[in-house]
């Protein structure tokens, strides 16, 4: 395959020179899609927290009162639907279990 210029065959230094090209060329297309590819998986941000080991710090902090928090209440919830339910059970006399579930609750409420 000859290549060509206009109606000119390229010869010697010449193709070279268009081979450089469209190796630059392609080169930089790689490049476009590796910066795009690190923009979408944030590589930036990354950097930035690991030169500021404080910021992790606070984030971790933050995130760990939020877990704790929220184990509470959900927790709390949990043991109040719970608490709820056995004393209905107590009230209605469901199953059978309702001595049982009556002696239960006097254990608890001796707890408190």
């Amino acid at each position: 395959m000859e290549l060509k210029k206009g109606n000119v065959p390229l010869v010697g230094p010449e193709i070279e020179k268009l081979d450089l090209v469209n190796r630059a060329e392609s080169c930089a297309i790689t490049l476009q899609k590796l910066v795009h590819h690190l923009e979408a998986i944030r590589i930036t941000e990354y950097l930035e927290m690991l030169e500021k080991p404080k910021k992790i710090i606070i984030n971790n902090f933050l995130a760990g009162i939020a877990r704790g928090l929220g184990m509470a209440v959900g927790a709390s919830v949990i043991f109040a639907i719970t608490i709820e339910m056995l004393r209905r059970f107590v009230l209605f006399n469901m199953f059978g279990l309702g001595s049982f579930m009556a002696e239960f609750m006097k254990i608890i409420d001796a707890q408190k």
